[in-house]
């Protein structure tokens, strides 16, 4: 278990905190900061608190490159994402998002930039708000209970390939 506490803590390289993997945990404390900097093949699970960040300051993570394993929150929680990023797993491998009751905002700063959903399971009642940018759902997805996905104005939502969807509240659709 790996704790940022306070400030932000920015990875160098896929040894920046050690021999990180799908095992390893990096939980970021109320007010803290976790930045990934792009780094690619950096499979870890981050647990996110109240007021916590999670950052991708730098590059793209590539269309074959791993990074989150899975992301769960403790309280409403931020995902700023300056390029391409999200929840991908060596070889398309599964990966999970925990909503719990809370809300994730994606926020790419800004920009136009997607938050990918590779073969990610969706679990809690939370709520998903896209702040800008675009939820780009790639392969997979599948939403395991009711949870909320909010599309603020100018951001978007790209439904890949395959997604499964339980229910829409008030029989909504997406069409």
């Amino acid at each position: 278990l790996y704790v940022v506490s306070a400030g932000t803590v920015r990875v160098n390289e896929h040894t920046g905190t050690g021999n990180v993997g799908s095992s390893q945990i990096i939980r970021v404390k109320k007010g803290a900061t976790f930045d990934i900097r792009g780094t690619k093949a950096f499979n870890f699970s981050v647990v996110l608190e109240e007021g916590s960040r999670f950052v991708n300051s730098s590059s793209d993570i590539g269309n074959n490159s791993s990074q989150a394993m899975s992301l769960s929150l403790e309280g409403d929680a931020t995902v700023t994402h300056y390029r391409t990023f999200g929840l991908r797993g060596p070889g398309h491998g599964e990966t999970t998002l925990n909503l719990g009751t809370y809300t994730l905002t994606l926020d790419s700063n800004g920009g136009n930039r997607d938050f990918l959903l590779d073969n990610t399971t969706i679990s809690g009642t939370g709520t998903l708000f896209v702040k800008n940018g675009t939820l780009y759902v790639t392969m997979n997805d599948s939403v395991g209970e009711v949870c909320t996905v909010s599309i603020g104005s100018g951001a978007g939502l790209n439904l890949g390939q395959s997604l499964t969807v339980g229910n829409f509240v008030n029989n909504g659709s997406i069409s």
